[in-house]
């Protein structure tokens, strides 16, 4: 490093991609500069759901013996969830309790709190910084780094990381094949003790195959939101914030839950990058992690498993870099292809799912009817979408 102001690794944006990437790179030497736009802690528009995913990639980012899950305590243990079809038919999948060594099948948690933690786990290195409330401007690609422009510096880094979301994803026409949300904090939402920790989807003809979320937290809270694949959806984005309310007034189980309720954030919405093959993942020394790679869930719209794993895979292929002393494009666009192995493959087949569901949205109804009834063919199922840990403790 020529200057104070050069570093190893830059990471734009703080979200759990980049704290991800900055988790696996922690302790080994390297000068790390975090910069993202915003103060923290802050509010981020998220169902903030912990699935299988993220749960794994979390035990991964820990160390020195320290649990990084067990150590954030405001997260609701999620023991099952509960799907309401569009014929109105509620059936539920819940982890069979009695049973010994049952674990959380995932976790909700709020982003603001949850991304606060991973930041602050960083903090300790002195070899981290973290630069809040400021935006990267401008790259500059030379041949042996890259330099950055913020509002009040520049700064030059061996390799960048791209973390900075869906905001930055020049071409705007992709949205069509992306997905929108919008989703508020509740208070006062009446539901019964056994459904604190369990996730409730409603899918109604108006989004299909898009749905209505409830995912319970702690304190008393939950997060609700509408979650609708753009493909599918022929109606305004502003019509969005109307049908919110109207479902949740009018719907024949919502309007009992959110009688009393009210809204404890105001209603944000954002863009969902939705994952598909053949996506490009690295150009040079600048790798794409998270949102800013497209890496969403196309089937459940879930984003932050996927963005952590792709954080840590990225730190992991830097460390390389560092060791072999190895920063050329072909040896950096391998990048590439552990991305493309692990996503790419999930991505194709969860697309034809979600296609296909759009069209025959009756075989939607008639394959829970089937996972309800049918427990060789619900094991089957939760094996493939979560693991044989799970499919096996089902009730």
């Amino acid at each position: 490093m020529d200057s104070p102001d050069d570093c190893d690794v830059a990471i734009a944006g703080a979200g759990p991609a980049g704290l991800a990437c900055a988790l696996t790179l922690k302790g080994r030497g390297l000068k790390i500069k975090i910069f993202d736009k915003k103060a923290f802690p802050r509010s981020k528009p998220c169902g903030g759901e912990l699935g299988i995913r993220a749960i794994n990639t979390l035990r991964k980012l820990s160390f020195n013996n320290k649990k990084l899950l067990d150590g954030f305590d405001n997260k609701n243990p999620i023991y099952g969830f509960q799907i309401n079809t569009l014929k109105h038919n509620n059936y539920s999948f819940l982890l069979d309790l009695q049973k010994n060594d049952v674990q959380p099948m995932g976790y909700t948690v709020n982003r603001q709190e949850f991304d606060f933690y991973l930041l602050q786990n960083l903090l300790d290195d002195p070899f981290i910084e973290f630069y809040p409330q400021t935006s990267v401007l401008k790259t500059l690609k030379n041949e042996g780094n890259i330099e950055l422009i913020t509002e009040k510096n520049f700064h030059k880094t061996s390799i960048l990381i791209d973390a900075t979301g869906v905001k930055h994803i020049r071409d705007k026409s992709v949205r069509n094949s992306w997905a929108f949300a919008i989703s508020s904090f509740v208070k006062d939402l009446q539901i019964e003790e056994h459904q604190q920790n369990i996730l409730q989807f409603y899918f109604t003809s108006y989004i299909f195959p898009g749905y209505f979320w409830i995912f319970p937290l702690q304190e008393g809270l939950a997060n609700v939101g509408l979650y609708v694949p753009i493909t599918y959806y022929k109606a305004s984005l502003l019509q969005l914030r109307h049908y919110f309310f109207e479902l949740i007034q009018s719907h024949s189980i919502l309007a009992g839950q959110f009688q009393s309720a009210s809204l404890a954030s105001s209603l944000q919405g954002g863009w969902l990058p939705l994952g598909y093959p053949k996506g490009s993942y690295s150009e040079g020394r600048i790798l794409k992690v998270g949102d800013a790679a497209r890496l969403v869930d196309p089937l459940a719209g879930e984003g932050i498993g996927n963005a952590l794993l792709s954080g840590h895979l990225a730190g992991l292929h830097i460390l390389k870099c560092f060791e072999e002393n190895n920063f050329s494009d072909e040896f950096l666009s391998t990048y590439n292809h552990i991305i493309a192995n692990i996503f790419e493959k999930e991505f194709k087949s969860r697309h034809r799912i979600v296609k296909y569901l759009s069209k025959h949205p009756k075989t939607f109804d008639r394959c829970f009817h089937q996972l309800s009834n049918n427990r060789d063919f619900r094991k089957f199922i939760f094996k493939i979408f979560l693991s044989s840990q799970y499919s096996s403790k089902l009730l």
